[in-house]
């Protein structure tokens, strides 16, 4: 009689433990939960916070089982919390590495700036970059490039066009022979002729700046046939990412005649 007792009580126990209705926070919790095992940018084998999560569950689960609402409502408030934890981190660790990605990839495009301004021989200055272009010079009352300044010319052309941000000033000059007024037509033409290869070669008219100074700011004395040769010139600058030209216009005072001088 009594085993027949102990087997009752047996089967009711398990059938009541077998009708217990899953709560529905610890559904919702054990999907969560299942959800971020799933997340790729997570390594769920070695987060803590998912195993003190996973804890939580079972926790929350025993004592539904018990019908302790209150501990299951708080084993599942952890649970969720730690999942959120477990997020948050490894979306922290996402954004640095990412961080640390853009901050190299930065670093290369400076370097290879850099290579690319120190193959145009420019020379870093406030106003911009100065390009130590030899063959941007004239003959007298000329406006005709020269041979070799088309070649140089070429490689700034590649130089913006690989660098949308960067605009150019280009600044015509000229020698002191002849009336003021000549001399600065003269130097607005020779500026215009770097522009006019500059668009020529894909260049945007509107990323170009002319201005023309006739025989200001001499590069060499005006008293030698050299000297005014030189003088003879169109001085161009590459300026600052999103730099406008009209924020420099002005002769430059620092540009010393190496920097002009044939190569």
């Amino acid at each position: 009689m009594k085993r027949l007792v102990l087997v009752a009580v047996l089967l009711a126990f398990g059938a009541a433990c077998a009708n217990t209705t899953p709560s529905p926070e610890v559904v919702r919790v054990k999907r969560e939960y299942n959800d971020v095992l799933d997340d790729p940018r997570i390594d769920a084998k070695n987060s803590i916070q998912l195993l003190e999560a996973s804890k939580e569950i079972q926790a929350a689960e025993a004592a539904n089982r018990s019908k302790d609402f209150d501990v299951v409502t708080h084993n599942v408030y952890m649970a969720e919390t730690r999942i959120r934890i477990a997020r948050l981190n490894a979306e922290t660790k996402l954004a640095n590495q990412q961080a640390e990605s853009e901050m190299k990839n930065v670093a290369m495009r400076a370097r290879a700036l850099e290579k690319e301004l120190a193959d145009l021989e420019a020379r870093q200055t406030e106003r911009g970059a100065v390009l130590a272009l030899g063959g941007v010079h004239f003959d007298f009352n000329d406006t005709e490039l020269k041979p070799d300044a088309s070649r140089k010319l070429s490689r700034l052309a590649g130089f913006l066009i690989a660098n949308p941000n960067r605009n150019v000033l280009v600044e015509g000059y000229g020698d002191i022979v002849g009336p003021d007024p000549a001399n600065e037509q003269v130097s607005q033409a020779r500026a215009e002729a770097v522009k006019r290869y500059l668009v020529a070669n894909g260049i945007a008219p509107e990323r170009i700046t002319v201005v023309a100074y006739g025989g200001a700011d001499p590069l060499e004395s005006n008293k030698s046939d050299e000297g005014r040769g030189q003088n003879r010139r169109a001085q161009i600058t590459i300026l600052p990412p999103g730099v406008s030209a009209q924020t420099i216009v002005g002769p430059p005072s620092d540009i010393s005649p190496e920097v002009s001088a044939p190569r």
